[in-house]
């Protein structure tokens, strides 16, 4: 069914703690919304070659045609026969069946907005854009079967140009780029017909006999014609005259799509599971690229490579002419994991698109993809000196697979186990042992040496009941597992081996593990709808214990799906069915509720700079801002240099105002040659604040360094002490 999309909006649900008031309403950065299920409509490149469409009968996504990056989604109630976009590249097109009524809608290309909706003759079964009419006004071309008709925009509506009719059976039409002809091949009557745009006159100004013309094709200049035939033959006509220079014969293929280079000197041709590039005496240039599937639309970006449709995806060459998946997961998105280095974030999916894909985490193009092994992915897992990926699938042959950041395959002999993982966590890097895997098998827990070039395992850490959580502290001295017994069970690191340390009884089944900062705190989600959060908090006046400190209802007493605290602890991230919780960690406080998501969150995490959170649910990948009211921006000093036993201004700059109570920013000198006040605080609506840096007649000379820090980000300035 469909997808209904809305803004999410954010409601503050209790007083601001710690001063900290948090915004109205998120700033949705970016988002990757794939294509339903799979790809049947498009993909149509616009004119100029900025922009490409896709997508199927329920929904069509347009994105930009060289990054790929994705712009805007049309959802429809009805059903959508074609797409295409018009000849000025301004807008899209969608042909729709309202109740057995044919329809056109139009969309702005610049903002996604519906700007107008016609009647259109039953029957149409695809468009192609067209030319530019007398007066600028922008043109499309849609055809039946039978016949065409040219549509344009007149400057107050779109209206009928002309139409052609009588034809057996339409395979394929084109405009050429100067708006002076249209081309049809009619495989029922088996001939290639061209026609004045001029006058509209019915009768054609060529007709040459052609089997099975399956795509046609004009040349960026409108000189030349290409039509590709059902038997392999590709024919050249010349529109002066309208006579052939020359053709070329493909091997035993049947080509079903054909364009041009933006030169004019080769030709892009899809075939049955390939696309290749020719010149127009038919010699190779690029060869046969297996696409697994036989391309029906074929577009090209600005720098002349192949967008077209594959095995209902989205299938493009790159600049190595190496065949590349589009952006966008379509199914449900399982996990996503954070590079701490935030050049990179990962996403996975389940078994409708069993992949995995690599994002820039701050313009949201999509830098890679790869299927691990056929089967769906349910975990991912990064190491703190983002070098690797840990991936969890739910085949028993090939369940964990290490990746470096390129998306190489390191493991290359399966690990496998008897269950399928329903747990992994990636530990920091831990004296003698490097970076772990912990992942579940079953009630038991195993360990893999994921520094370790031949990965070699830890000894398992057992239990009776299934694992349904893992998570390691911040520095890797705690390992903390839930299991479906309703325990969490901590452990440590002794002797080569982990020694339980705790078992805390929550009752309800663990969903989900997080550790603050600090380490003395565990946020547990569970199943239970009545006590959806818990925490769990360390003890140490008579040893290590730990112990159930809070128990929180979530509103509607819904049950969480997952959860994440942010990089500076100071709150964790709890999704239920369809809200966003966010509650203080220290006190567990509810802050505020993000709410009208579009289905379940299955997946949410916090950027590499807590600035951001990644949200990913059923075929899309959001990423909004944090709910921190602000962010230092820039550090400055004043003045920069001073000798022994002067003062100097330092400010901090943030990067939006204050809010209500002011924000205490946390400073940091690293020597004993500068006194540095440990905080500093802006004041409500205001933008920076300052104070003032001290040395002594004993400072030693050289440049320092002092941080400014708030809720997780920094940036420094430097003070120098003159000799």
């Amino acid at each position: 069914m469909p997808r209904r999309f809305s803004v999410c909006t954010l409601a503050v649900s209790v007083a601001a703690v710690s001063s900290v008031a948090f915004a109205q309403s998120p700033l949705k950065l970016w988002e990757d919304v794939a294509a339903f299920h799979s790809v049947s409509r498009g993909p149509v490149v616009s004119p100029d070659k900025k922009w490409v469409a896709i997508g199927n009968s329920d929904e069509i996504n347009v994105r930009d045609a060289d990054s790929l990056k994705f712009k805007f989604l049309v959802n429809s109630p009805d059903y959508i026969l074609w797409i295409t976009i018009t000849s000025d590249s301004k807008s899209l097109v969608v042909g729709r069946d309202v109740a057995g009524v044919d329809r056109a809608s139009i969309y702005d290309l610049a903002t996604g907005n519906q700007t107008a909706d016609f009647l259109i003759p039953e029957d149409t079964v695809d468009a192609i854009p067209g030319y530019t009419a007398p007066g600028g006004y922008p043109t499309f071309v849609m055809r039946s079967a039978t016949s065409v008709q040219v549509v344009g925009y007149n400057g107050a509506g779109w209206n009928t140009l002309g139409s052609f009719a009588g034809f057996g059976n339409i395979d394929s039409f084109a405009v050429s780029r100067n708006g002076k002809y249209l081309a049809v091949g009619d495989s029922g009557a088996d001939f290639l017909t061209a026609y004045s745009l001029d006058t509209f006159n019915p009768t054609p100004v060529a007709s040459k006999l052609a089997n099975n013309p399956y795509a046609i094709a004009f040349s960026p200049n409108s000189s030349q014609l290409v039509v590709a035939h059902g038997s392999g033959l590709v024919r050249f006509w010349n529109v002066a005259g309208w006579v052939s220079p020359g053709e070329f014969t493909l091997p035993s293929t049947t080509p079903l799509t054909i364009e041009y280079t933006s030169n004019g000197a080769s030709v892009w041709v899809g075939y049955a599971n390939s696309v290749e590039k020719r010149n127009l005496a038919g010699t190779i240039q690029v060869a046969a690229v297996g696409s697994d599937s036989t391309p029906d639309y074929m577009g090209l970006n600005r720098f002349d490579r192949p967008i077209f449709d594959g095995l209902d995806e989205l299938r493009f060459l790159d600049s190595t002419n190496q065949l590349r998946i589009g952006p966008g997961h379509k199914s449900y998105i399982t996990d996503i994991a954070v590079a701490p280095s935030n050049g990179w974030i990962v996403s996975a999916a389940d078994f409708d698109d069993p992949s995995v894909r690599q994002w820039n985490p701050t313009g949201g193009t999509q830098f890679r993809t790869w299927t691990p092994n056929g089967s769906s992915i349910t975990h991912l897992g990064v190491t703190n000196d983002s070098q690797k990926i840990v991936v969890a699938s739910t085949s028993n042959i090939t369940t964990i697979l290490i990746y470096n950041a390129l998306g190489t395959l390191l493991n290359l002999n399966p690990i496998g186990q008897t269950n399928n993982v329903s747990a992994l966590a990636v530990s920091p890097a831990i004296a003698g042992l490097g970076y772990l895997a912990a992942y579940s098998d079953g009630s038991s827990v195993r360990l893999l040496k994921v520094s370790d070039p031949n990965f070699g395992v830890q000894p398992t850490i057992t239990h009776t009941s299934a694992v349904s959580a893992i998570v390691f502290n911040r520095n890797g001295s705690r390992l903390a597992v839930g299991h479906n017994d309703g325990t969490v069970r901590v452990y440590k690191p002794q002797a080569g081996s982990w020694v339980l340390v705790k078992s805390v009884v929550v009752t309800a089944t663990p969903t989900k593990l997080e550790f603050d900062q600090s380490g003395n705190f565990i946020l547990v989600g569970t199943d239970d709808g009545s006590m959806g959060l818990l925490r769990i908090v360390k003890s140490t006046v008579a040893g290590e214990t730990w112990a159930v400190n809070d128990t929180i209802t979530l509103p509607g007493n819904e049950s969480v799906r997952t959860l994440a605290v942010s990089r500076d602890g100071r709150t964790v991230a709890v999704s239920t069915n369809s809200f966003v919780h966010f509650y203080y960690v220290s006190t567990m406080q509810r802050l505020s509720t993000w709410t009208d998501w579009a289905g379940n969150l299955d997946a949410i995490q916090y950027g590499a700079t807590n600035e951001t959170i990644y949200l990913g649910a059923w075929g899309w990948l959001r990423c909004v801002k944090n709910p921190y009211p602000a962010f230092v921006n820039t550090v400055t000093v004043s003045p920069g240099s001073v000798p022994k036993g002067q003062s100097a201004t330092l400010t901090v700059h943030l990067t939006s105002r204050a809010p209500a109570g002011g924000l205490i920013i946390t400073l940091t000198d690293y020597t004993t040659s500068v006194n540095t006040p440990a905080t500093v605080t802006v004041p409500a609506g205001a933008t920076s604040a300052s104070t003032t840096l001290t040395t002594s007649a004993g400072s030693v000379a050289g440049t320092y360094s002092i941080t400014a820090r708030l809720f997780g980000k920094g940036a420094n300035g430097t003070l120098t002490i003159m000799p």
